[in-house]
């Protein structure tokens, strides 16, 4: 890919796009940012802005007043820094949930970028109370009708997972609810394959749903008609890097980040930080029960070396972290991902029974086309429809939107 476009921005926590890509949402300290986006040129540009709720007694007060409801100044200061964005196709709203159940809906009024309407969403009083869990990933089924919600406890580690029914855009119904840790709370189920529980997928027909933790890959079994879920594969990802890697499993130093499916929806990609490490699954054969096809914890003849595995186009880099998948290729089994200061494909070669990392490049090295990659904050990332363009965000408190364009869909590139 290549660098287009890179905006400085303040206090970015997460972006998402819409299923048209006609607009990119970019999610901050204290505001919703909207851009219209170019179909031809994937250029953005932007296009308004909404404020998050007010943060201040005065303005809590007024709004109580006039009878509408509204997040109150502790529960609206939750959302500062990191709060996690989704777009539903099927109900055409952007959902943006934060620490401990705060919950918004952004619904466009008409079309119109500027004019958005926000709601408080109702989680239902029978939510469980969250704790310190932050959101790490929300998914919508491809019908629109349930929610599916991952968190992490950060000083505990402990997952969680709430299955939501949509009864309306702005309103949540609690179906299921799971945790890792003990609870006295009779609705919510011990799961302890959820320890350590950082990413989410969904296959394309919605009937599996696949989960990372960092040592684990869970699949859950999705049941259409109530959205109830139930785990019927756990496989220690741990213990399998360490084998396909010849080393123990205390030397693999196993940290998984993030997890995803290929364009055709048959290969599933799980991206590690520090190495990195990636690996593939085969799920067309047998969904239930993902296929190990390779690693990359083998890829190099040194032991030593083994931790740091990236075959690149000039070098292979020490070491990355808070890498995330990014996008996927139309044309080829691979996927993008993006670190902290880095990029790179990983790419499931089905001819030669072979995964490959390639086209790194970040710190201290440009891409192909001798662009150098800005680096500035933890990625996240989401790719246009059409595959043509992905739209990066470096996260901090001064941040960056990066826009980088497909190689292949290049018009103008040099040799």
């Amino acid at each position: 890919m290549c660098v287009g476009l890179r905006r400085l921005l303040r206090n970015l926590g997460d972006i998402a796009i819409n299923d048209t890509d006609t607009r990119l949402f970019l999610n901050t300290r204290d505001s919703l940012r909207l851009f219209d986006r170019d179909a031809a040129t994937g250029v953005v540009a932007a296009a308004g802005e909404v404020m998050h709720p007010p943060t201040d007694d005065d303005a809590a007060d007024e709004d109580a007043a006039d009878g509408e409801a509204i997040l109150g100044p502790e529960e609206a200061n939750l959302f500062e820094g990191d709060h996690l964005l989704h777009w539903s196709a099927a109900n055409q709203t952007l959902y943006a949930f934060g620490a401990r159940g705060v919950a918004l809906a952004y619904r466009e009024t008409q079309g119109d970028a500027v004019e958005v309407e926000a709601c408080n969403v109702e989680l239902g009083e029978d939510f469980p109370d969250p704790g310190d869990t932050v959101p790490q990933r929300i998914i919508t089924d491809p019908s629109g009708s349930f929610l599916y919600l991952f968190g992490n406890a950060p000083i505990t580690n402990e997952g969680s997972l709430a299955v939501l029914a949509i009864d309306e855009p702005c309103s949540l119904s609690l179906v299921q609810a799971m945790t890792a840790a003990t609870v006295g709370d009779d609705s919510v189920s011990t799961q302890t394959e959820l320890m350590g529980l950082r990413d989410a997928t969904i296959s394309a027909d919605g009937s599996h749903i696949y989960a990372l933790s960092d040592q684990a890959l869970v699949t859950f079994s999705r049941e259409a008609e109530t959205g109830e879920l139930a785990i019927v594969s756990n496989i220690d990802l741990n213990e399998l890097t360490a084998s396909d890697a010849g080393l123990s499993p205390f030397f693999s130093f196993l940290s998984m980040t993030s997890v995803t499916l290929d364009a055709g929806g048959n290969t599933l990609f799980a991206i590690g930080d520090g190495l990195p490490l990636v690996l593939a699954f085969d799920v067309a054969q047998d969904p239930a029960t993902p296929a190990f096809l390779a690693s990359t914890a083998a890829d190099a003849e040194d032991p030593f070396e083994r931790l740091f595995p990236l075959p690149s186009h000039v070098y292979r880099p020490f070491s990355l972290f808070g890498c995330s998948a990014i996008g996927q290729h139309r044309t080829i089994t691979a996927v993008d991902a993006a670190c902290f200061d880095g990029m790179f494909v990983a790419r499931w070669d089905s001819d030669k029974d072979q995964l490959l990392l390639s086209d790194y490049f970040g710190f201290l090295q440009p891409d192909r086309f001798g662009t150098q990659l800005p680096t500035g904050g933890l990625p996240r990332g989401v790719q246009s429809a059409d595959g043509g363009h992905v739209y990066v965000i470096q996260r901090g408190e001064i941040g960056a939107l990066i826009t980088l364009e497909r190689a292949e869909n290049m018009t103008d590139a040099g040799d």
